[in-house]
């Protein structure tokens, strides 16, 4: 084996000459190679840098164990198991393949020239161990890779979009695995076979292929091979910037830049009072964060898969969102960048940088494409963000569901991004639908949507023992009613029985009564911060005043608003949904729910109370606690699709594609229950609607999961 060994470096290192000088000539193409690596990085770079500063450094621990969980062990990919694997083959293949090149080189260019033979690492049983972990790595690279081609270009799903670029990158790395065994395979031929290169599997094959064409042969292929393979690998190197395989490096960076874990709160505006521009109507408007999203993105198509949006025939995609922000990213950020670095290079640079500044500027000029003016500063952009690059029927189209940042490997913050270029119309351009501006006048003028006449928000209560905060001031909870449970007349018999139970379980609760003003979810959600300030700001302080430590909602949008966003602004409380609140009540016996009801139901998850706040449980454990047979939609709990209300789309009118809440009677009639329970007033009201537009009225029925559990428990 030693002897074998000692052969194996003469053909790979000497045949060049005198002590494998020529082959010492390969890292003039590697530093070449990283040089184009590190200025196609720092031109991406520069231009995230235009982005408005964010803080993303806070938790390392949590945010390298998500580096570790997700782009390493490739959580969120193997949510889908084939394409998962095949990703996961590719990584884990390359990953290995890169380490073994790496500690090859180490060894035959650093540690033997010091040490000499003596000092050799990869020999003996690890030379074995290590001969196999890679050829299964290579396997493993070659057949995702394979995969991946056949699947894109042959099963061509409808998620994917394929472009040029994409096929020479997989067809690069298909020719320079193949290379690789092809070098082992003349390796091992050449040395006769000897029996521990069995070790080897996939090369000894290879091998036994070209064994026929007689060791001179080989030795010239070998050789030539070789120095293909590795020029090949360093072209892949200065290559990886300037194509989507910059995702290596882009969706790591991602990953670990990410939000908070279980952050889903929309970020208020800074300085709000005093702020100039409201919302994004230009890229350089976003965050260096949000930025990176564009080159972060593969493109896989996940979150668009998920959308209902897009799933109901309607011009939004998340995904095109995203490539569409980084086209205008590389359009309108580009001489942005390059004033940076003029800039840099006049103010901040060292000595020993400034000579280089025409060197390098010049180099960036090329490199953005960019062309200079009369006055010598660059030729600027007039396309608009929103108009050129993103329609403001995409915008509008978005529920706010989050199941595309659910879904999405690299985490890319899809929502935000659509909030905050609403913000830019509604408040610096003006731009609604008459349905919308209705709605925030509503809001405005009665604290609630619909325009009711605020005084009558306390009516529901009449003939009911409801206290109020006025008079039962040291109540444990406050019931926080919300508009829908206020004024919707399908969901006050929700809100009516809630209150019953509570009595009943003997719960210290108590609500503001008329007094109750909106909880400002829509506001927000349609991009009019303002109006959501200001409520915010009141309930805030009123509570405050009062002394409120928790809530009870029954609504999913304000239980979100309040446990996630109102801390923003000083409001911090515990808050309970009903559902939670119950199921408790009926574990420790306060509710005694009859098991009286084997009818087959279903659940509608609400996106707010279920991707938003992890929810899923307790409204099954109701359902559980009165008998009902339960079956789950194959769309359910994390991959639940939206009922099309929230995001403000309750208020506004759905002109394009189908309406979202058929597609979702769809997934309900599949599987044929008598009942289709939800937990949310918007849900019910979309669902019950559903089943009138669709004519399915007597097939099956909706009901709010408060009022079915009424129906089995004895006050």
């Amino acid at each position: 084996m030693e002897t074998t060994h000692l052969i194996e470096r003469e053909i790979l290192f000497n045949m060049g000459g005198p002590n494998g000088i020529v082959r010492w000539l390969l890292y003039i193409p590697f530093i070449i190679a990283f040089v184009f690596f590190v200025f196609g990085v720092a031109k991406k770079v520069q231009l995230y840098k235009v982005g408005k500063e964010l803080n993303r450094a806070d938790e390392p621990e949590k945010r390298f164990l998500r580096i570790i969980l997700d782009a390493i062990l490739q959580r969120q990919l193997l949510r889908e198991f084939v394409p998962g694997l095949m990703h996961a083959a590719i990584f884990f293949g390359f990953a290995l393949l890169f380490i073994g090149t790496l500690l090859i080189l180490f060894q035959e260019d650093l540690v033997i020239p010091i040490a000499g033979e003596n000092g050799k690492f990869i020999h003996g049983s690890f030379y074995l161990w290590f001969s196999l972990i890679l050829d299964a790595a290579g396997l493993a690279f070659i057949i995702g890779l394979i995969y991946m081609i056949i699947r894109r270009y042959v099963f061509k799903p409808k998620r994917l979009d394929n472009k040029s670029i994409d096929l020479v990158a997989l067809i690069l790395l298909l020719v320079i695995s193949i290379g690789g065994f092809f070098n082992e395979g003349a390796r091992i031929a050449i040395t006769n076979f000897p029996q521990f290169e069995i070790w080897s599997p996939v090369g000894y094959g290879f091998g036994k292929i070209l064994a026929p064409l007689g060791i001179s042969t080989l030795r010239v292929l070998h050789w030539s091979n070789w120095w293909i393979h590795m020029l090949l690998a360093n072209f892949f190197i200065g290559y990886l910037p300037y194509s989507k395989l910059l995702h290596i490096v882009t969706s790591s960076a991602n990953v670990y830049a990410y939000k908070k874990e279980n952050t889903v709160a929309i970020p208020p505006i800074p300085n709000f009072e005093e702020a100039e521009s409201f919302g994004v109507g230009e890229p350089s408007e976003y965050t260096w964060r949000q930025l990176l999203d564009g080159d972060a993105c593969t493109r896989c198509g996940r979150c668009q898969d998920r959308c209902p949006a897009f799933n109901s025939d309607k011009p939004l995609s998340p995904k095109k969102i995203t490539q569409d922000v980084k086209s205008a990213m590389y359009d309108k950020l580009k001489a942005k960048a390059y004033e940076n670095l003029v800039n840099y290079y006049d103010i901040r640079a060292s000595k020993l940088l400034k000579p280089f500044k025409n060197i390098s500027l010049s180099a960036t000029r090329s490199a953005y494409g960019i062309k200079l003016g009369d006055d010598g500063k660059p030729v600027a952009n007039d396309k608009k963000l929103i108009g050129d690059y993103v329609q403001p029927d995409e915008i509008w189209a978005c529920t706010t569901c989050r199941a595309c940042e659910y879904h999405c490997p690299v985490m890319v913050e899809h929502v935000e991004k659509i909030i905050q270029m609403r913000r830019y119309l509604v408040l610096s351009e003006g731009e609604t639908s008459p349905e919308v501006a209705l709605c925030l006048k509503n809001l405005e003028n009665n604290s609630n949507p619909w325009g009711i006449g605020f005084a009558s928000r306390f009516d529901w209560a009449k003939g009911l023992k409801v206290p109020t905060i006025a008079e039962k001031p040291d109540a444990e909870y406050l019931y926080y009613v919300g508009c829908a449970g206020s004024f919707d007349e399908r969901y006050r018999k929700a809100t009516k029985a809630f209150v019953e139970m509570l009595n009943a379980a003997k719960v210290s609760y108590a609500c503001l009564g008329a007094d109750e003003q909106c909880c400002g979810d829509v506001a927000r959600r349609i991009g009019n911060e303002y109006l959501f300030y200001m409520t915010a700001q009141n309930n805030i302080e009123t509570w405050n005043s009062l002394g409120i430590k928790k809530i009870i909602t029954t609504c999913p949008h304000g239980y979100n608003i309040f446990k996630n966003e109102y801390p923003q602004f000083g409001g911090k409380y515990e808050v309970i949904h009903a559902t939670e609140l119950l199921a408790d009540l009926i574990r420790k016996g306060n509710l005694k729910p009859k098991r009286t009801n084997p009818e087959r139901m279903t659940f509608h998850d609400s996106c707010y109370l279920g991707r938003y706040n992890n929810i899923y449980e307790a409204p099954r454990q109701i359902l559980h606690a009165i008998g009902a047979s339960l079956v789950e939609m194959k769309r359910s709990k994390d991959e639940g699709f939206c009922c099309g209300a929230g995001g403000g789309r309750m208020f506004m009118e759905e002109k394009i594609g189908r309406r979202i809440n058929h597609v979702r009677l769809d997934d309900i009639a599949a599987i044929n229950p008598k009942f289709t329970i939800s937990a949310c007033p918007f849900c019910l009201t979309m669902i019950s609607d559903g089943i009138k537009e669709t004519n399915r009225e007597g097939k099956f029925e909706a009901m709010d999961i408060i009022e079915l559990l009424r129906n089995h428990v004895e006050i």
